[in-house]
Order: structure tokens, then C-alpha cells, then sequence
């Protein structure tokens, strides 16, 4: 059985993976993406790719694929919405029982759609299963100090060293947890490609919200989490590599404002919730400054210390932070974000002073020429 009998016959039995990739101006990754699915070893798959308006060569960089008839190509309308929108479009044009939502810079490891279906396929009331993910930077090398690092049991690491020694196996280092309390506090711990969904438990949470211009993804699992927490799965196997790109952070105030102020938005929608648990709610300032703090280290983290300073500003302004709370968390940050501007000024201080010191020392006609060139 081939062709397009092959494929109902796959959706009739439930195997079939429905791969969502939103994209938009991204043909340089995107080939590589496709590549990584397409060498999936589980084969019954279809690939959806929604490109939302690009204006680069997306399309030709697609077109070739298109021979395969697991994948499909959607021209979209470009809108001034996030990827929500695109992901929500995909989900209805899917055919699977089991939905993937990927990047269109990401790649997938060849065996990750095999090892997030085990659980789904071992038990009935497992909805979602998920694992974890390594990172590449532009360039697809691997970034070894970010991310969450399983603990390595055996294997074979390296594909490329020669020494068969099997699939590595791993597992989830202690402590690590995945409950309500911390994807609240850590802002979050888990990448959207890493989750593998059974269809209808997407259709009982509901769409990405298209409201939000950030942060659409981080509600979307705190809402997963509070509906029922016990029928998601953790799968200690890596099956993503997420690309960090050097554009991915901005030195732009107000793009930072928006989307601090839109993560804001969505805390306080969902502490609006009626079902929230009363241990969220205790938590509930401890959250919102950490979310300022978090903002303020990745700012402090590429250097870029005046931010980190209008981050505490933003966050002293909020009426509902604790003021106290707040200059608990920050003032380690601030100190940090401190030092190398008193070293800037100083320098500065230095400077001028030397430029004095000269000026006094040289001859009028010689202070005369200084001050004209």
C-alpha cells in the first residue's frame, strides 16, 4: 500500500504526525529544518508549512520539497499578529492525531517524533509527552552552557567519533520538575517542539491565543498544566535543537517594553482565573518580580547594563509588586549592572582629566589649534 492509501490508512490507525511550521522570512534555516523531518525515523508523518507573508525566497526554497506529498506549502496574507494566529490556521489544515508545532530555524533529532509517540501509544490517558532540548547557535553548532543537561547513563554521544555504542540513554537530572509552581517561577522551562499532543487534547485547550503579541505559548502551557498535570509525560531524551540567534534580544526599548509588558498582561489574565490553585496564588509576587528579574539578567547577560536599570524602573512602577520582594531580587542585578557604568564614567573622569592636564601645559597658540581642530 502506497501513496495516498498508505497515508489514510496511517490516519485511520492514529500514527500519523501533523508537523506544524509557522514561518516567516526564514529561508536560510528553513531547508535544514525540513531536512530534520524528513529523517525522522518514524515515517508516517505530514509537514505543514505556513509561511505568514515572507517576503524573501521561502517559496523557491520550498517548492522542491513539495515533491513529497507529506509536505504542503500555505501562502498566507501577512497580518500584524504573533505566530498564534499561523499555528491556530495549521492546526485546522492538519490531518494527524498527533500534533508537532516547529520552529522554522529549529531542527529535530531523527528520532524524535519515534521517542515522544512511545508514551502516547503505551497509555490512553497520557495527552501530552515531552522532552528536552539542546541548543545551536546560527550555524548549527551545538551551545553547551545553555539549556537543561540530561544526565548521560551510556551511548554514543557523538555520530560522528565512529564508536557504536548504541543510543545514549539519559536521565532527568534530581530536582528537575515540570509542575505548575515552576514553569510559573522559571518562565519556562519548556519549548513548544519538544511536546508532542494528542489531537483531541487540543481541541479540549483551546487555540493560541491571537491576542497576544508575546508570550501566547507560555499561557498556553500554564493552561495545559492547571486543566490536569497528570496527563503529561516526561520523556528523558533530547529531540530538539533550538537555535539561538544573536538577533533574538533586543537593545530596543520599547520592543523590550512591549514584551515585558505583554508577559505582565498574561500574568495577570491568568491570576484572574477562577481555577487556579491556591499554591500559585501564594506565590503570585514572587512571580511578577522574577519575571521583571529574569527580563534584566538576559539584558545583563549580553551587556547591556542601562537596560537592566530601566527594567527596575519599570518594575518599581507596577502596583502589583511588592517593593520589598523586589529590591531582594534586584539588588545583586543592580550592583552587577552597576559596576561596569561606574567604570565607564570613571574612565570618562580620567580622561577629561588628562585632556586638561594638556591643555594647560600647552603654549596659546598651541591651546588655540586644540581648540579650532
Amino acid at each position: 500500500m502506497t501513496g495516498a492509501n498508505q497515508k489514510t490508512a496511517d490516519i485511520k490507525t492514529g500514527s500519523v504526525v501533523s508537523i506544524i511550521i509557522p514561518t516567516y522570512n526564514c529561508a536560510d534555516f528553513l531547508p535544514e529544518t525540513i531536512e530534520s523531518v524528513k529523517a525522522q525515523t518514524h515515517p508516517h508523518w505530514e509537514l505543514l508549512i505556513l509561511d505568514d507573508g515572507s517576503t524573501d525566497d521561502t517559496e523557491s526554497v520550498v517548492r522542491p520539497y513539495l515533491l513529497d506529498d507529506r509536505i504542503r506549502y500555505f501562502k498566507l496574507a501577512k497580518q500584524d499578529s504573533c505566530g498564534a494566529r499561523v499555528r491556530n490556521i495549521g492546526f485546522t489544515k492538519s490531518t494527524g492525531d498527533y500534533i508537532c508545532y516547529l520552529d522554522s530555524d529549529d531542527l529535530l533529532y531523527p528520532d524524535a517524533l519515534q521517542v515522544l509517540l512511545k508514551p502516547l501509544l503505551k497509555n490512553e490517558r497520557t495527552q501530552y509527552s515531552k522532552a528536552f532540548f539542546t541548543c545551536i547557535d546560527e550555524y548549527s553548532r551545538e551551545i553547551r552552557n545553555r539549556g537543561i543537561h540530561l544526565i548521560r547513563l551510556y551511548g554514543n554521544d557523538n555520530e560522528m567519533d565512529g564508536n557504536d555504542k548504541g543510543a545514549p540513554q539519559y536521565a532527568v537530572p534530581p530536582g528537575f520538575r515540570h509542575d505548575l509552581k515552576t514553569m510559573m517561577d522559571v518562565q519556562f522551562s519548556i519549548q513548544l517542539a519538544t511536546v508532542l499532543f494528542r489531537r483531541e487534547a487540543l481541541v479540549k485547550l483551546g487555540p493560541f491565543r491571537e491576542d497576544l503579541s508575546h508570550s501566547d505559548d507560555f499561557e498556553f502551557f500554564i493552561r495545559m498544566v492547571v486543566d490536569d498535570p497528570s496527563v503529561m509525560e516526561t520523556v528523558p531524551a533530547y529531540t530538539l535543537k533550538y537555535r539561538i540567534r544573536s538577533t533574538a534580544l533586543t537593545s530596543d526599548v520599547s520592543k523590550l517594553s512591549a514584551l515585558i509588558g505583554c508577559h505582565i498582561r498574561v500574568l495577570n489574565d491568568i491570576y484572574a482565573w477562577q481555577n487556579l490553585p491556591e499554591e500559585a496564588i501564594a506565590y503570585k509576587n514572587h512571580v511578577f518580580v522574577n519575571s521583571y528579574r529574569r527580563a534584566a539578567r538576559n539584558q545583563l547577560n549580553v551587556r547591556r547594563p542601562q537596560m537592566v536599570w530601566y527594567l527596575a524602573r519599570l518594575a518599581w512602577n507596577d502596583p502589583s509588586i511588592e517593593k520589598i520582594e523586589l529590591i531582594r531580587q534586584f539588588w545583586s542585578i543592580l550592583l552587577q549592572a552597576s559596576l561596569p557604568m561606574i567604570l565607564y564614567f570613571q574612565l570618562v573622569t580620567i580622561k577629561d582629566w588628562l585632556r586638561r592636564l594638556r591643555y594647560q601645559q600647552l603654549t596659546p597658540l598651541g591651546r588655540q589649534v586644540l581648540t579650532t581642530g
